[in-house]
């Protein structure tokens, strides 16, 4: 089995996309709409990771339980696949759920000012499906990728 991690909007609100699952032969199946933290140049905790291949491997995690680390991010460690809503339920982790919309939350960039964010729903739902659909599995490609390209490179990062 493989994977894909689509990313198709660098927002304000976090990183947003799908991650596609797909079988020997290439065929889709399984997706699930993606929310990450904003890009930020890989800094660890605060960070999505950059595009790249890397391997997924099973781990307990005591939070979230039955999971997939990404391995060797270069700087990285701790990136898991899991459930929440928002940016500010990650640590440069990939969130998984249902459907897009969006909740009011306190806004980490933002001083914790409630703030109506873009958001994955139904995560909980969706990471039991992404864990029925890699059960069995110890292992998986990664592929990240953006749709189109990274543009935060030529933008100066603020203060």
């Amino acid at each position: 089995m493989k994977a894909a991690l689509l990313r198709h909007s660098d927002t304000p609100f976090g990183v947003f996309g799908y991650l596609v699952l797909f079988d020997d032969r290439g065929e889709r199946v399984a997706y699930w709409p993606t929310c990450e933290d904003d890009w930020r140049d890989n800094k660890p905790g605060v960070s999505a990771i950059p595009a790249g291949v890397y391997d997924c491997v099973r781990v307990k995690s005591p939070k979230f339980g039955d999971t997939f680390e990404v391995a060797d991010v270069p700087g990285r460690s701790l990136i898991r696949l899991h459930w929440g809503n928002t940016e500010e339920a990650v640590e440069g982790c990939v969130l998984l759920g249902k459907r897009f919309g969006s909740l009011i939350v306190p806004d980490e960039d933002r001083g914790g000012i409630r703030t109506d964010k873009w958001a994955v729903l139904e995560s909980k739902k969706a990471f039991e499906e992404f864990r029925s659909a890699t059960a069995g599995l110890q292992r998986f490609t990664l592929s990240v990728e953006w749709a189109f390209g990274n543009w935060r490179r030529f933008i100066p990062e603020e203060g």
